[in-house]
């Protein structure tokens, strides 16, 4: 019974080494052991106006390696940079998305009740750049030149409705080895991969995060195979740290990336740097590319 116990044990060590299955590498969204991506998360949002024209040009220009953000569909079917589902936490107006065309959408201040780092109201006023991207258009002027983590907010029929317009977009614009494709929603992660042959990047769900996370502190995940590019996790869930060398061993054992969000505190920052995490999205990307500057120097 002794030896049959310590048989276990091993197997169960050997098992936290060895990889039997992997996942296809994104390779694009790895630091390789340098400093981690910056991804601007919606554009910079402490910095700029959320997911609009004027951020993504500005946080471009300061430097970043790739934009998150959030897409909605609008009344006359295009997908648009946008996070909430209602436009009154932005805005002075109020309504869904999906109840307005994307000419009624660029109409509306998007940074109308935007306040900067020291607390002033800057665009008050309505001007350029201050709407949601159509996807086509952020594909159009940034190209290849930045990497993209799309999140599709909607789900269901609608939610399948963007995904498809968002992969047709990506394969026009050749842009397969570019984008992640994100959603929480388990139904919109499996209809992307049924519609895309595996052909795209797909970061985990919160359900296909948890599995993850949890086969892998458990030891079980050599036996697994997740059909997942990598996460985009937070430092910690629930109690649960998940920014530990440990896991990011088992992800990067598997060939996947391993993403934090929204890390807006230095400290933290610091502390993922120092851990080797292939990319950090943040509102703070000023912070993260001074320390970018430092640890280079």
């Amino acid at each position: 019974m002794f030896i049959f116990i310590v048989c276990i044990v091993i197997l169960y060590v050997l098992l936290q080494f060895i990889r039997l299955k992997f996942e296809k590498r994104a390779r694009r969204f790895f630091s390789y052991g340098g400093f981690p991506l910056i991804f601007a998360h919606r554009g910079a949002s402490l910095l700029f106006p959320e997911n609009t024209q004027l951020a993504f040009e500005k946080s471009f220009e300061m430097g970043i390696d790739g934009f998150e953000t959030d897409i909605r569909l609008t009344k006359d079917g295009y997908i648009i940079t946008q996070h909430d589902e209602n436009i009154s936490r932005t805005t002075e107006f109020s309504g869904k998305v999906i109840d307005y065309t994307y000419d009624e959408i660029k109409e509306f201040n998007f940074g109308y009740k935007f306040k900067s780092l020291n607390n002033d109201m800057p665009y008050l006023e309505k001007q350029k750049g201050l709407h949601p991207m159509k996807v086509e258009d952020l594909f159009e002027k940034f190209k290849d030149k930045v990497l993209y983590s799309i999140d599709i907010k909607d789900k269901g029929v609608v939610g399948k409705k963007s995904a498809s317009i968002l992969y047709n977009l990506v394969k026009k614009y050749k842009l397969e080895k570019n984008v992640i494709f994100a959603s929480f929603h388990d139904e919109i992660s499996d209809y992307l991969r049924e519609i895309s042959s595996n052909d795209i990047i797909i970061s985990g769900s919160k359900k296909k995060a948890t599995s993850i996370v949890l086969s892998m502190y458990f030891g079980i995940d050599e036996f697994l195979k997740y059909r997942t590019s990598g996460l985009q996790i937070p430092n910690a869930y629930k109690n649960i740290k998940l920014s530990t060398k440990y896991l990011i061993y088992k992800l990067h054992k598997h060939k996947m990336f391993c993403h934090f969000w929204t890390i807006n505190d230095e400290k933290e920052m610091k502390e993922l740097i120092d851990k080797k995490v292939d990319a950090i999205t943040t509102d703070r990307i000023d912070l993260l590319l001074k320390l970018k500057k430092e640890y280079l120097s």
